[in-house]
């Protein structure tokens, strides 16, 4: 069993993770580009194109209201989520959250539709987690401290598998996913589905007294669409979603801007633990998610994927990725599967590997790029870019690239920013041969970038 000695995760003070950690964040060379843009996104004004009746949602509002007009907003997702029918059967609407507003639960986005901010201040906030359970009274003590707690989740039914437990934000618990005998540090926790019980270790007594918040990410999504066509989302935030902040399967015509992901992933599926910031899966069709902050993401920020499938235009544009263990991630499995006019441009990835996914059991493939390819991901591309990134300090990889030697793998890069430290491994990139070339210094690092980049903007060894 995979055991981690730091067991708390206080991210914003990982000497002890990563020794130069803290450092890299004030002095990499791209810093002030990722400061304005992390500062433009999140100041982003609402230019959301209303579609059909336009509803509200508001942490002042009422759900036995009509939800028409500010004056009249319902009060929680669930009112939406009850009777989304009323989007469905008027062919679209548009469904708006107050800023500065905190909404717990989540969205299945409906076709024909848009999801947007109204207001003043920050993006309205959409939090998968219940409730804030620093609360005494809610935890119970089991002895040899070991706390419990019976979650209770949506429809008052037990709480899916919870994926990430963040007290006082920073303070990241690790999960154990054996069983409780295997709890054994503080801040370790083990959900048990069948009992409908989460137990966590505190060795300084009550959680719910010892924190002032703790969320908790069940397995849910914040947002998702399934077979839906012609959706933009803008200005929304999500956070503490146990599955994927946003999914999206067999989608056509899904845009999203100025949004906001972070505390993504961690939950369970199956016998491994996932969660991207944006995930598309299966096939997809002209979408797009443009000037969007992600930041700690077990998994990817963004992602296109499938086992089979015909994935087409496709865009990743402008937006800021630190912290996810991957930053985008791509692969088709099936030989008859295509990835065609896809581009990856002017994003700023930074620190991948680097965030709290780090206590997965498998970090040897974290990448700011990665595109998986053994002999189960044939990955057939065609007009397939990835041009003026910043791509900086990743723990293990720059870009990991492996794929079948064919005339059918089509991938350029080109004019891309690389800046690469020593970090837990050296290695920048990995592709066809299986050739890993270490990075240790400017030479090194040039000559394995440039495999892969026959014009890039700049390499620089911190």
């Amino acid at each position: 069993m995979y055991k981690n000695e730091d067991i708390v995760r206080i991210l914003h003070e990982a000497d002890e993770i990563h020794p130069h950690f803290d450092a890299l964040h004030d002095v990499t060379p791209e810093k002030a580009a990722a400061d304005a843009l992390r500062k433009e996104i999140r100041e982003s004004k609402d230019e959301l194109k209303h579609v059909g009746t336009v509803y509200y949602i508001s942490n002042n509002g009422d759900d036995n209201n009509d939800g028409k007009s500010p004056e009249t907003a319902w009060r929680t997702l669930q009112r939406y989520e009850n009777h989304h029918e009323i989007f469905d059967d008027a062919g679209g609407a548009t469904l708006l959250l107050e800023r500065g507003g905190i909404y717990r639960g989540f969205l299945c986005l409906c076709s024909n539709s848009a999801y947007g901010a109204y207001g003043e201040g920050k993006k309205p906030e959409i939090w998968t987690s219940k409730q804030n359970y620093a609360d005494e009274k809610l935890w119970s003590d089991c002895g040899n401290d070991i706390w419990s707690l019976e979650p209770l989740g949506f429809d008052e039914e037990p709480m899916w598998d919870i994926g990430l437990i963040a007290m006082d934000t920073y303070t990241i618990g690790m999960k154990i996913t054996t069983s409780l005998s295997e709890v054994e540090n503080d801040l370790e926790f083990y959900h048990d589905l069948d009992a409908g019980k989460l137990y966590l270790m505190s060795t300084k007594g009550n959680p719910g007294k010892r924190f002032s918040s703790i969320e908790m990410s069940p397995r849910y999504h914040g947002l998702c669409c399934y077979g839906t066509k012609n959706v933009a989302v803008d200005n929304i935030c999500v956070k503490y979603a146990g599955f994927h902040g946003m999914a999206n399967y067999n989608v056509t015509n899904v845009k999203v801007t100025n949004c906001e992901f972070g505390w993504i992933g961690g939950s369970m599926l199956g016998n491994y633990r996932l969660g991207n910031g944006i995930e598309f899966w299966e096939n997809c069709e002209n979408v797009e998610v443009e000037h969007c902050y992600f930041y700690q993401c077990y998994d990817t920020a963004i992602t296109h994927q499938a086992d089979k499938a015909i994935q087409k235009d496709v865009r990743f544009v402008n937006n800021l990725i630190e912290d996810c263990i991957y930053g985008i991630e791509f692969f088709v499995r099936d030989e008859e599967s295509i990835m065609e006019n896809i581009v990856y441009e002017g994003n700023i990835i930074r620190f991948s590997g680097y965030g709290w996914g780090d206590q997965r059991i498998n970090p040897d493939g974290n990448a700011s790029i990665v595109g998986w390819a053994y002999p189960q991901h044939q990955n057939k591309s065609k007009n397939f870019v990835i041009r003026n990134n910043i791509l900086s300090c990743c723990s293990w990889y720059l870009v990991f690239l492996s794929h079948p030697n064919t005339d059918d793998y089509d991938i350029k890069f080109t004019g891309n920013t690389y800046y690469q430290t020593k970090g837990i491994h050296t290695a920048a990139a990995k592709w066809t041969d299986c050739e890993i070339l270490p990075a240790d210094d400017q030479e090194s690092l040039e000559k394995s970038i440039r495999m892969i980049d026959d014009n890039p903007k700049e390499i620089k060894f911190i």
